[in-house]
């Protein structure tokens, strides 16, 4: 799993999939091009585009509404408990 600490917040920054998984965070997935924003299952992505990073994951998405592929993915809080 990749680490790399934050530099204000000393929290644990987020680089593959497979540490969104881990760290049970979903993905807000953002189009540079037309800003349209979407919530995005990191499991869901796992399944179709393996544990790659969270870079080559945004480079192989489209954007729903304008279809360019100028995205970036950025993770989200932890996932609600359920009791």
């Amino acid at each position: 799993m990749s680490i790399v600490r934050g530099p204000w917040t000393g929290e644990r920054v987020l680089l593959t999939l497979e540490d969104c998984v881990k760290a049970e965070r979903d993905l807000w997935a953002f189009c540079r091009h037309c800003g349209h924003a979407t919530r995005v299952r990191s499991k869901a992505l796992v399944l179709k585009l393996g544990f790659v990073t969270l870079e080559e994951a945004a480079r192989a998405m489209r954007c729903l509404r304008c279809t360019h592929r100028a995205g970036l993915l950025i993770p989200d809080r932890k996932w609600p408990s359920r009791n």
